[in-house]
């Protein structure tokens, strides 16, 4: 039995970035991930040349269902700003999931460029 390993875009692309507005947010489609036995959500924010007023947030929300997702985030992670750079986290997730979908929302003045994928890991 192997690993393998399948990269998903879902939010934006690492060739296109989707720009959130000021104080905007954006929601990835949920994903099924019943048959994974681990994930890995990458998040990269991109920074212009104002300095932003606030770090975006990154939420990740789960549910047992694909009805029912959390009241409140599972995991939660700031993207630390930082002017005409890019910025990257990555967050962990365990078996445990079998749904979840990524939430950005931009507390800042200021549009960010954003993309975020993941990482699914598998036995095959």
């Amino acid at each position: 039995m192997a690993i393998t390993k399948t990269a998903n875009d879902l939010i934006g692309t690492s060739a296109s970035k989707q720009t959130v507005a000021a104080s905007g947010t954006a929601i990835a489609t949920a994903r099924d991930v019943s048959d994974i036995i681990g994930i890995v959500i990458h998040c990269l924010v991109t920074y212009g040349a104002t300095a932003p007023d606030s770090d975006p947030l990154i939420e990740i929300f789960t549910s047992p269902d694909n009805a029912n997702f959390d009241t409140y985030a599972y995991v939660e992670e700031d993207v630390p700003r930082l002017v005409n750079s890019d910025r990257m986290v990555s967050i962990p997730l365990g078996p445990e999931i079998k749904y979840f979908k990524v939430k950005v929302t931009n507390g800042a003045s200021q549009p960010i460029d954003v993309w975020i994928s993941d990482v699914e890991m598998k036995n095959e």
